[in-house]
């Protein structure tokens, strides 16, 4: 387990600092409270500490000697003070300190756990410092390996892409912009053909006058630019967020690759299980029929009321399963789109007389209002019957009796618009913006009981998207509703 060594005089910061760091973060705490104490620790030799936390006034080491002492056996320091002096912070960060920390409340504490947490990320972060200057490279990278980078260095552009080439654990590159061979501008642009911003953040780096430098940096394709001599202070802020952006990133591409394969093993389920159930719940639905057809059954009233409910129910269960597959394989990719050319004008009829049989049990009547004589469109019929069907279907589901339902077709900016008018009760506005959500119900009740599964029309927009369409729904309670829905022409 990694170790911290925590140096501070007083017992209750210290039990503070050690309860929080590692209730947070999975290190062990050894804790000083002196110069001398800690002193003892590091001369034991027991303790392989890979950060130290040290209060820079301590009774016994008034004037800083506890950082001093620190450094001498190589381990990365945090300074903390209760005090701000511009003078001694100048001086503590000649010294190769990871940070100097002001002690003003627990966001100071919260900012040492994040601090040291992303010390422990940082091995696994490589990072290319590219400059013709020896002296220069070697400063730069020898400030990020304090913080614990992974640093490569590259003296042009040349051997940077050779560098980039050759780890898979570049996520930053520092470059300076005047170098033989290729400079900098060259080196962003040739990054930026194979690597996102979201993968390597490049840095443009400069000690010139020049006013423009820093923008041609950043339409070239770098992430940040930083005029030299810089603030050490600042640098390291500006390393440390262009590598959390980085992560942010990638974390959410991988939770996006993480719920795509939940996704996925979702309609796995659903089409197993969908498949399994549709054989038996059939029967149940058959057998019920077949009951409810004989003449003499010997069951009284109340039991052939039982074995219509159940009749009901499985033809409602067998909508709700097909309507799973459907949904299954839609969002699996695996829908099939069979396309063939029809006469759209007679198809649309043949969907509506299919209809007219459950409309005029409740008395409601169909009408159309075509705008087109005859029109041949590329389409799946059995799939545009679908979504017909679920349109119609809904509107006489939702309608009062004695009402009419029109379905309109006409062109309009080389789309076919197909639309079913109702006059039924209206969606709350509220509702219509996730009404073509999966499960996603209205609150208004079917005029007579029908059962919703809540997929018919998420179902239907996935349709008429493949088809290279759109659905719309205008609305309005207590007048009715309008769904609709566009073709492209061949």
């Amino acid at each position: 387990m990694p170790e911290v060594l925590l140096v501070e005089d007083s017992p209750t910061l210290s039990r503070m600092f050690k309860s929080r760091i590692e209730t947070d973060l999975d290190v062990n705490v050894v804790t000083a409270f002196s110069y001398k104490e800690a002193a003892e620790i590091l001369a034991s030799e027991k303790h392989d500490f890979f950060i130290s936390l040290l209060d820079l006034n301590l009774p016994d080491s008034p004037k800083g000697e506890i950082v001093d002492l620190a450094l001498s056996r190589f381990i990365p320091s945090v300074v903390f003070t209760g005090t701000y002096n511009a003078d001694v912070r100048k001086k503590i960060w000649i010294k190769g300190v990871v940070d100097y920390v002001i002690k003003e409340g627990t966001h100071n504490l919260d900012y040492i756990v994040s601090l040291i947490q992303r010390i422990l990320l940082n091995k696994g972060i490589r990072i290319i410092v590219v400059d013709d200057s020896i002296t220069s490279r070697k400063y730069i990278s020898e400030l990020l390996r304090i913080r614990q980078y992974n640093v490569s260095e590259a003296a042009d552009g040349k051997e940077a892409l050779e560098l980039i080439t050759k780890h898979n654990d570049v996520r930053m590159v520092l470059t300076d912009y005047h170098m033989p061979n290729m400079n900098g501008f060259e080196l962003t642009r040739n990054i930026r053909q194979n690597y996102t911003k979201e993968q390597i953040s490049i840095i443009g780096i400069s000690g010139t006058d020049e006013k423009d430098l820093s923008a041609q940096f950043i339409k070239n394709g770098a992430s940040d630019f930083i005029n030299k001599p810089f603030n050490t202070e600042e640098f390291y802020c500006r390393i440390m967020q262009n590598i959390a952006m980085i992560e942010y990133v990638g974390q959410i591409n991988s939770q996006k690759v993480r719920l795509e394969e939940l996704n996925e093993q979702k309609n796995k389920f659903l089409g197993i299980a969908a498949h399994d159930l549709r054989n038996p719940i059939s029967a149940i639905n058959m057998f019920s029929s077949l009951i409810l057809e004989e003449e003499d059954t010997g069951l009284n009233e109340e039991y052939v009321d039982f074995v219509e409910e159940i009749k009901n129910s499985s033809t409602f269960m067998l909508k709700l399963l097909n309507d799973l597959l459907d949904i299954s394989k839609i969002e699996s990719g695996k829908i099939e789109v069979n396309r063939t050319d029809v006469n759209y004008i007679d198809f649309i009829r043949k969907c509506i007389k299919v209809n007219r049989t459950l409309a005029e049990n409740k008395k409601i009547s169909i009408g159309e209002s075509f705008a087109i004589e005859s029109i041949q469109l590329n389409i799946d019929q059995e799939k545009i019957t679908q979504v017909l069907n679920n349109l119609i279907s809904n509107a006489i589901k939702y309608s009062h009796r004695d009402t009419e339902i029109t379905v309109k077709i006409f062109e309009r900016d080389s789309m076919i618009y197909t639309e079913v008018h109702d006059q039924g009760q209206g969606i709350p506005p509220e509702e219509i913006s996730t009404l073509f959500e999966e499960f996603q119900k209205t609150s208004v009740q079917a005029t007579e009981g029908e059962k919703s599964t809540g997929l018919g029309l998420a179902i239907a927009k996935k349709i008429i998207e493949t088809h290279g369409g759109c659905v719309h729904v205008e609305s309005e309670v207590g007048k009715g509703s309008v769904f609709s829905f566009t073709l492209p022409l061949n």
